[in-house]
């Protein structure tokens, strides 16, 4: 039993108390990019979990098998990012294939999504706590569920960003890069310290 609290455990913190977004300020950018597009929030936050899923599982074995040299260090991110490109390749050309209308749907904000630097700080920080392979699927999976929490409070924040009642120079992306601020100090007083 002591096993399945501690993978609770682990994935609650990657959702709350390590929240990549708000916790390490990880893919805040295009996140701010895509709540420009409201209708493509829930699709962007899928596939940037599902991406940080696939890419877990295919590099957990590169991790363990890299160990921690020299070398692995310098080709860790080789090997990361060629997995992340595949990825992304092999659901463009998937899509193409199998569902053209899907693919012109989600065309410009598949990038985003697949290459996005949260999904390649998962695979380095499960090689830095050591996690098990199952240690790593529920920390991948409390990443992704608190990717799509950040969208979800995010695109709550973005209503009031232009709002009329605040000074010109305030509003849009200042006021936007305030509130990210604001909801990264409270999600930062859940362990006193930052993950990086």
């Amino acid at each position: 039993m002591d096993w399945f609290v501690k993978l609770i455990a682990i994935a609650f913190g990657a959702i709350f108390a390590e929240n990549l977004v708000f916790a390490g300020g990880l893919g805040t950018g295009q996140m701010l990019r895509a709540a420009k597009k409201p209708a493509h929030l829930g699709v962007y936050g899928l596939l940037v979990s599902g991406y940080i899923f696939m890419t877990n599982l295919i590099t957990w074995p590169i991790n363990r098998m890299l160990g921690f040299g020299q070398w692995a260090g310098l080709l860790r991110p080789l090997f990361f990012t060629a997995v992340m490109a595949l990825l992304y390749f092999g659901t463009v050309l998937a899509l193409k294939w199998k569902w053209e209308q899907t693919y012109q749907k989600l065309v410009t904000i598949l990038p985003m999504t697949s290459l996005n630097c949260v999904v390649l700080a998962v695979p380095f920080l499960v090689g830095r706590n050591a996690y098990t392979f199952v240690e790593s699927v529920f920390f991948a999976l409390g990443a992704g569920i608190g990717f799509m929490l950040a969208i979800l409070l995010l695109s709550e924040g973005m209503d009031t960003i232009e709002n009329q009642d605040m000074p010109k120079a305030f509003r849009g992306l200042p006021t936007a890069l305030i509130y990210i601020g604001i909801l990264s100090l409270a999600v930062v007083g859940f362990t006193g310290t930052g993950i990086f």
